[in-house]
């Protein structure tokens, strides 16, 4: 359940909305008074590209596999000022955050997984105005979300020789796998 808050009021400190944006370990609404995350798009379902073969004088296409496009995420946000000067250095500063390559995104609705992206676009700001709102747009190159604490994978307590490794990730994941031999065992085998 959400925490109800209006936006045209401030909020608390600690009153963060549901998808407030983390960037590299902050989050903007601590770092800029008068900044709130009003909505994010593009967190969900990856898009596609199908790569088929036509033949020749033969109905349809041959489908020989997929690929999962680049992700764009846009942030809506607000930006309440009382002044203009007060507008253009609170804007600077949103400026100087956003400002970062492969910056790690994390969203408070989602606190254990992250993207990687990039800003590419601020949107249409509003003119001659000291309250506004606008969207922030991401490029994520890695469209994947990843998470954000790695962990190790222990033996199974009926056989030290197995281990399940189970990441509850939605796409296929390569795990590192290491092993560590303290005297001549022999042969070690993943499978």
């Amino acid at each position: 359940m959400y925490e109800f808050v209006d936006t045209n009021q401030a909020g608390s400190k600690n009153s963060l909305p549901s998808e407030a944006l983390q960037i590299d370990g902050e989050y903007i609404e601590n770092l800029i008074d008068g900044y709130r995350t009003l909505y994010v798009i593009g967190r969900e379902l990856l898009g596609s590209e199908i790569s088929e073969r036509e033949i020749d004088l033969v109905d349809g296409s041959e489908y020989t596999g997929k690929r999962d496009t680049t992700r764009s995420i846009t942030v809506g946000y607000q930006l309440l000022c009382t002044s203009p000067r007060e507008f253009q250095e609170k804007f600077n500063k949103l400026s100087g955050i956003l400002n970062k390559e492969q910056a790690k995104l994390i969203f408070a609705d989602e606190p254990d997984k992250y993207f990687i992206g990039t800003k590419i676009g601020m949107g249409e700001v509003p003119a001659g105005r000291n309250a506004i709102t606008a969207e922030i747009e991401f490029y994520c190159a890695d469209p994947f979300k990843y998470s954000v604490k790695e962990y190790e994978v222990d033996t199974q307590a009926d056989n030290a020789s197995i281990f399940i490794v189970d990441y509850a990730g939605t796409h296929r994941a390569y795990p590192v796998l290491e092993a560590t031999i303290k005297s001549d065992n022999g042969l070690v085998g993943f499978v």
